[in-house]
């Protein structure tokens, strides 16, 4: 396993690669989040807003029902306790491990992914475009997404794999003796840079002895809320654990016009950033955060966000920091992904030397307070707000217990990040 990385506010996911017989040969995907959230935004240099969209939409829905999917194997694996993914990120890396696999690896890969008739061609296609559409570098929203690939020198990388990287995943490629401490210095360095130092080590020199290649993704979010919450207002209440126990915690306070959706399982908001494209959705189930995730999936997550409507009404949420890391092999292999850890792999595409993926870890950092949001990682979905067709009382929204949250893109349809949060102290 790669060394424990040391970070400001650390959230990562590694990918790595074993050739049979060796230690390991990681693939290593890192994320950075803190205080905002994960927004997708339009880029300078795109295609047609409704060229783009049409071809976001696909990748944005299998990326939805992906996220969905693993986020159910993950609060199985980790009951009762916070979890914090980013299905962006997981399937940008997965993605580009699928272009090195072949055969039955390659379909896996696909099934897992929700890719449905998406080809690789396509596949590839369409996440650039989804790259360029989130990227941002405005004052109040940033979403920076960096790749790089580093192999060992030596070691026959194919050719096809490298320029595919390059092409569509913008990533750097570059040969390193992992034999020699300098290597993981060079890779620490590139991460820390890129997650505008959020990230400091990644791994150490005894995580490369083996290695034949190591596959690095950076994404550094932070974004304001388009109406932040006064902290003047911010006043401690009891939150109510799901064990029984309840913490005092402030709550932020704020009173307004919000899209809004309540039923008879949940109360649901949505916050805004400050590209207006981007927002935080909170679910706020009625009965208990366990029946509610009995009934969450990707296709009712795409009905209820339709349902949205502006209200006026207040909300009380608390501040919350999460730090969460979780070993995805297990959840992959019930997806379906099994083929891709073991000895039958095949990714003649990437290498000439037999590998097998070796386990995927995924980290993840959020820090929500009066400001905004500030995170790592992606994916999507779609909302449109209904007309309200008569006069209705205000709202109040008192999110004093478990609750679910997702960021999402409504331009892409792509959803960035969603959690469980249990325990908003972490």
């Amino acid at each position: 396993m790669l060394g424990e990385p040391t970070m400001k506010t650390p959230p990562e996911n590694d990918f790595l690669l074993a050739a049979p017989g060796s230690a390991n040969l990681r693939l290593r995907r890192s994320t950075v989040l803190r205080a905002g959230l994960l927004l997708a935004l339009l880029g300078p240099h795109r295609r047609s807003l409704a060229q783009e969209t049409t071809m976001n939409t696909t990748l944005a829905q299998a990326q939805t029902e992906f996220g969905f999917n693993l986020f159910a194997q993950a609060i199985k694996q980790d009951a009762g306790r916070n979890v914090f993914l980013s299905p962006l990120s997981i399937a940008l890396v997965l993605t580009m491990v699928e272009n090195g696999a072949a055969g039955a690896t390659r379909t896996a890969i696909a099934q897992t992914l929700a890719l449905g008739k998406l080809d690789s061609p396509a596949l590839n296609q369409q996440s650039a475009a989804l790259l360029s559409a989130l990227e941002s570098h405005e004052a109040k929203v940033q979403l920076q997404i960096a790749n790089a690939l580093w192999s060992q020198q030596g070691v026959a990388i194919e050719a096809e794999f490298t320029n595919l990287a390059r092409q569509y995943y913008r990533a750097q490629a570059e040969e390193l003796n992992f034999a020699q401490p300098e290597a993981a210095q060079t890779i620490n360095r590139w991460v820390e840079q890129k997650t505008n130092g959020k990230i400091a080590k990644i791994v150490a020199p005894d995580d490369l002895r083996s290695a034949l290649l190591v596959l690095v993704n950076a994404v550094y979010f932070k974004a304001a809320w388009q109406r932040t919450f006064d902290s003047k207002a911010t006043r401690n209440r009891p939150f109510h654990l799901a064990a029984g126990p309840q913490k005092d915690l402030p709550f932020m306070n704020q009173t307004g016009r919000f899209e809004y959706l309540e039923n008879e399982a949940f109360q649901a908001v949505r916050l805004p950033y400050a590209n207006p494209n981007l927002g935080m959705y909170i679910f706020l189930p009625k009965p208990d955060l366990a029946t509610f995730e009995q009934q969450l999936n990707g296709q009712t997550f795409q009905k209820w966000l339709t349902q949205f409507a502006s209200r006026s009404g207040s909300l009380a949420l608390p501040r919350f920091k999460i730090e969460y890391a979780i070993a995805l092999k297990k959840a992959l292999t019930i997806l379906g992904m099994g083929i891709a850890f073991s000895s039958k792999a095949d990714f003649r595409a990437m290498s000439r030397e037999p590998a097998f993926l070796y386990e995927v870890i995924h980290k993840s950092y959020i820090d929500v307070n009066e400001e905004g949001t500030e995170a790592a990682a992606a994916t999507g979905a779609i909302m449109r707000a209904t007309a309200v067709m008569q006069p209705v009382p205000p709202f109040q929204m008192i999110v004093d217990r478990p609750f679910f949250i997702a960021i999402r893109d409504n331009t892409s349809g792509a959803l960035l990040f969603m959690g469980r949060i249990a325990d908003p102290t972490g």
